[in-house]
């Protein structure tokens, strides 16, 4: 039926319901961190209101120490810059992009970063310019990571003016 979803036992839940309470388990999670965490990856997109496939099962957070974290919290690392956006911390949507380009399927994040384009939140420049600070802390920091899922050719994929469809 359209508007819901099946859960593994079978239970169904309205999807404007799943996504309030996890919009609520961002809020929670964020309040139980230190200050200065911020929203990051699929779940600022989902703050920013872009399309995610596929909902996150967890919280994605930036800002964050080393350390374990509550089941269903998943750290990234490294900084990034973040705004408020509607009363919480949030990665940019530049940030988002390179974080769901590294976290989600290649189609995922070509949507992601087409809808980023598309709804004039960021510029390609912006892309370019925060896609480079990226390259720059892996080089410095995470040698063994550079070029996991940032692709030259998926930030070339992402067209401003059309949406892809899928």
């Amino acid at each position: 039926m359209p508007g819901r979803e099946e859960h593994p036992r079978g239970v169904y839940v309205s999807t404007d319901e799943a996504e309030h309470l996890y919009a609520l388990r961002c809020e929670a999670g964020l309040a139980a961190v230190r200050a200065g965490a911020a929203l990051a990856g699929p779940t600022a997109a989902l703050h920013w209101e872009l399309p995610v496939m596929q909902h996150p099962a967890e919280i994605f957070l930036r800002g964050l120490p080393n350390g374990r974290y509550a089941r269903g919290v998943r750290p990234i690392h490294g900084s990034a810059e973040c705004v408020r956006h509607a009363g919480l911390l949030v990665t940019t949507p530049a940030w988002t992009v390179i974080d769901c380009a590294r976290l989600l399927s290649r189609r995922d994040g070509v949507i992601v970063a087409d809808a980023v384009l598309h709804e004039g939140l960021c510029t390609v420049s912006d892309l370019r310019t925060t896609l480079v600070l990226r390259v720059v802390w892996e080089k410095l920091f995470e040698p063994d990571s550079l070029g996991k899922r940032l692709r030259a050719k998926d930030a070339r994929l992402a067209h401003p003016p059309r949406r892809i469809p899928f």
